[in-house]
């Protein structure tokens, strides 16, 4: 499949994803079009509907699933949480299992959600900001910084401040796509010092490639 700048004004092109979009059964693939065409500008309110929709879907996901591991002070995985195992036995899952359905089947959707650039989707993504799962809210403080809608810095900065896990360096990677003094200020606060060199990689990304360095393609 072509790739978004291969995509943009190429109205063939264009027009053989939308078709692929409509003939394809594999969902990854049309969260993946649906997302493309709505970043580079595409108006068809189906594509937001059916990526808001599985986004939905994942977020209302076994929320009640713990933690899949002990975080430290740094805020980086430091052991197998104990309670996982008993989890696991209820849902009659391996941990492999699990770990593959939690970190890539579930927030899938939510990669491609966070790309679209979509308006629309703003108040989900504050939603997913606040989700236990991890890589949900890692995505929902991209999509935010890919929305690039003000509003959203309080309520990052507020989530990141409560955050005891990896999403609290993507929730502050993410507030460094924003202008805003204060955006720029809390990214530097929520990252203990001996990890400023992700700010500093973070900051050149940005510089080089804008909110592209946040797309998944």
């Amino acid at each position: 499949m072509a790739f978004g700048w291969r995509l943009h004004k190429n109205l063939g092109a264009i027009a053989n994803e939308e078709e692929i979009f409509r003939l394809t059964k594999d969902s990854q693939l049309k969260q993946r079009i649906a997302s493309i065409l709505l970043s580079i500008g595409v108006k068809d309110q189906r594509y937001s509907d059916y990526l808001i929709g599985e986004a939905k879907k994942a977020l209302a996901h076994d929320h009640d699933m713990p933690q899949p591991v002990v975080y430290g002070e740094d805020f980086r995985a430091r052991a197998l949480n104990p309670d996982l195992n008993v989890w696991c036995e209820k849902h009659k899952l391996s941990f492999w299992d699990m770990d593959k359905v939690q970190n890539y089947e579930i927030p899938v959707a939510w990669y491609f959600l966070s790309a679209a650039r979509d308006p629309r989707t703003f108040d989900l993504m504050l939603k997913g900001l606040r989700s236990p799962n991890v890589v949900i809210a890692s995505s929902a403080a991209h999509g935010l910084a890919v929305l690039q809608d003000p509003r959203a810095v309080d309520e990052m900065i507020s989530i990141g401040r409560r955050t005891d896990n990896e999403a609290r360096f993507e929730i502050a990677k993410s507030l460094l796509f924003f202008s805003d003094p204060k955006a720029q200020a809390a990214a530097e606060e929520l990252i203990p010092e001996k990890e400023k060199k992700i700010l500093d990689a973070t900051r050149s990304e940005v510089k080089a490639k804008g909110i592209n360095a946040l797309l998944p393609w």
